[in-house]
């Protein structure tokens, strides 16, 4: 297995998951998770702890990883309240708590809090459709335009 979206694959299916079963295991619309596994959403932090709740972390590292998991991967709190990650290759990267005054993590947590609402926009459409699938017309009608509002308002 290439890429991180192939092995995502390989484990669900070895663990007899189908992707609507994981997807709900993880609180995500199913075609979000297929975006992951064919490679057209990166893999996040934030999606790493979704998966977290289904797959340990020797086999979150596979799936991240590949056979190229660093063998010294490891975080440290340095003493001047950084964090330390070693990446591949054994270089450290830097991670600074959350400052709002700098941009890079404006940006970062702007993807971040967007990927969140996508991800909680699409189960609540999902749910919102599985629960009117019986409902009569005009009171379907009357949800789905409430939803509207409350998408419009989360995007303020």
């Amino acid at each position: 297995m290439n890429t991180a979206g192939e092995r995502l694959v390989e484990m669900r299916e070895l663990k007899h998951l189908n992707q609507a079963k994981l997807a709900e295991l993880i609180s995500m619309a199913p075609s979000q998770l297929n975006k992951y596994e064919k490679n057209k959403n990166k893999f996040t932090f934030g999606f790493r702890a979704k998966l977290s709740s289904v797959f340990n972390e020797k086999e979150l590292d596979y799936i991240q990883y590949g056979d190229n998991v660093p063998e010294n991967r490891a975080i440290s709190q340095s003493g001047n309240g950084n964090i330390q990650h070693v990446g591949n290759g054994g270089s450290y990267q830097t991670l600074t708590p959350y400052d709002k005054s700098n941009p890079e993590h404006q940006k970062m947590m702007q993807e971040t809090l967007a990927q969140v609402r996508a991800d909680d926009l699409a189960v609540i459409d999902r749910e919102i459709a599985q629960s009117l699938k019986y409902a009569p017309q005009a009171f379907k009608e009357n949800i789905l335009k409430k939803l509207e509002e409350f998408k419009k308002m989360s995007e303020l």
